[in-house]
């Protein structure tokens, strides 16, 4: 028998034996000294025996979501089954990825939101006691493996970390010398509703508001992330006219994945140009331009808008 194979199955051995039987009353200083149950594992040493899961919470998938963003790794837990008691309350021995420390500083500065990191093999896990009693419930279980794991974990991270890109891209001050995101253009307040659009997406199953054709249900849907930015009721209006931006309504309900180029389909724009025919026009990717009233036609039709 070679080296790697011995050394797996004595590491097995170990495992098992350090993991009270199910069930069985432990007392919690003892497990919490390491003695009776690892406190940490790595990943690449959990094997088919053990199952991933998620814990129900009121944010849902939501909850997930902010997980791996704030910690840059996955919100699953992992579990071979193993319970201990401690007086009436019941625990399920778990472990959890270990989270990066998050620097507030750079989330409330422009450009501060962290990249997501995928887990990889030496990703370390720290044991977590789930007590049964209280919590919401256990949900998609499934059996563990490796190689799928990494896979998944690598294309959420990308998704996410496309996500901030194009939050980044939404936010970026149109006047380079204002040094800010001042509201006082239509080409700032569209990049604030785009930035606006994109987190409402994320939160709402990747899909745009419904009724994008009102504006008065477009601001409904927008506004409570206008505030979590800071930013007047005003955002929503032309600066010049005072009349609401509009939306493409054919984007109504519209799954994200389905727009097959963002940064050429509009999403909202300025409802009258300018005395030479311009306007500002914002895209489902977040970036904001001025375009002729030619383009304006192509693009318009091109964007279906009616």
């Amino acid at each position: 028998m070679n080296r790697a194979v011995t050394s797996a199955l004595l590491f097995a051995l170990l495992i098992c034996s350090d993991f009270p039987a199910s069930g069985q009353a432990v007392d919690i200083g003892q497990l919490l000294s390491g003695k009776t149950v690892p406190l940490t594992l790595t990943l690449k040493d959990l094997g088919p025996d053990w199952r991933m899961f998620g814990v129900k919470s009121e944010g849902g998938d939501y909850t997930k979501l902010m997980a791996t963003m704030m910690g840059g790794s996955t919100s699953d837990l992992f579990t071979r089954g193993a319970t201990i008691s401690a007086g009436n309350d019941v625990y399920l021995i778990a472990y959890k990825p270990r989270s990066k420390p998050i620097d507030y500083s750079k989330i409330m500065s422009s450009g501060g939101m962290p990249s997501a990191t995928p887990l990889s093999a030496t990703t370390v896990l720290e044991l977590s006691l789930l007590n049964l009693h209280t919590v919401g419930g256990l949900e998609d279980i499934r059996p563990f493996d490796l190689k799928a794991e990494l896979a998944a974990s690598a294309q959420a991270s990308t998704t996410i970390n496309n996500i901030y890109s194009r939050a980044k891209t939404a936010v970026k001050t149109v006047d380079a010398g204002a040094g800010s995101t001042s509201t006082s253009t239509s080409e700032s307040r569209l990049k604030q509703m785009a930035l606006c659009a994109i987190m409402y997406v994320q939160d709402n199953n990747e899909r745009f508001p419904a009724d994008l054709g009102n504006p008065s249900a477009i601001k409904k849907a927008l506004s409570p992330y206008s505030k979590a930015q800071s930013l007047p009721n005003s955002v929503f209006v032309q600066v010049e006219t005072g009349k609401p931006f509009r939306a493409n309504p054919w984007l109504s309900r519209k799954a994200d994945a389905s727009v097959d180029n963002p940064a050429q389909m509009i999403l909202f724009y300025e409802p009258t140009p300018d005395s030479s025919g311009r306007r500002y026009v914002a895209y489902a990717d977040g970036h904001v331009k001025q375009i002729t009233a030619s383009q304006w036609t192509t693009q318009k039709t091109a964007s279906h808008i009616p």
